[in-house]
């Protein structure tokens, strides 16, 4: 896995004014990321900010699969 320079938790510590189209497109893209994990059988089921982790600016990468688990 590629280097992330951050998590949602600092990211939001880190800014104080947020963009409304930035929070929409990191949310967005959580959302995208857990319907595709659930139609290919996967459950996470350790979501928290920590493990949403942001590369390249705010391209959201979902980490931390240790309590993850198949189903189907």
């Amino acid at each position: 896995m590629e280097y992330c320079e951050s998590d949602l938790m600092k990211y939001f510590k880190k800014e104080t004014l947020f963009k409304t189209e930035d929070l929409l497109n990191i949310f967005k893209q959580i959302v995208k990321a857990f319907i595709f994990m659930s139609v290919n059988g996967v459950i996470h089921r350790d979501l928290k900010p920590e493990n949403c982790l942001l590369s390249k600016g705010t391209i959201v990468k979902i980490g931390d699969f240790g309590c993850a688990k198949a189903v189907g």
